[in-house]
């Protein structure tokens, strides 16, 4: 499935492999995001976004397609193939 960009976001998924999305499950887990502090745009009132929603937030590092990348607030992780999580 093709990426495709539109203001900086992606419309499709990029495709992870099972370490990736364990890795990106447990910092779900972590930090609990909500829509005020960090991938979504505020709002009125701030309900915890889904899995899905975060897990649309990924996109390819720029050199390295098989790195995932999420920005959440105002630190960026990087998700290696073996699952490895840094900033």
């Amino acid at each position: 499935m093709p990426i495709i960009y539109e203001n900086g976001r992606s419309i499709h998924y990029m495709k992870l492999n099972k370490y990736q999305l364990r890795s990106l499950k447990r910092l779900y887990d972590r930090v609990r995001p909500t829509k005020e502090n960090g991938l979504l745009n505020s709002s009125l009132f701030h309900p915890d976004i889904s899995f899905r929603e975060f897990r649309r937030g990924v996109y390819p590092m720029i050199g390295a397609k098989e790195t995932a990348c999420i920005r959440y607030g105002n630190i960026t992780y990087g998700i290696e193939p073996d699952g490895y999580c840094h900033t």
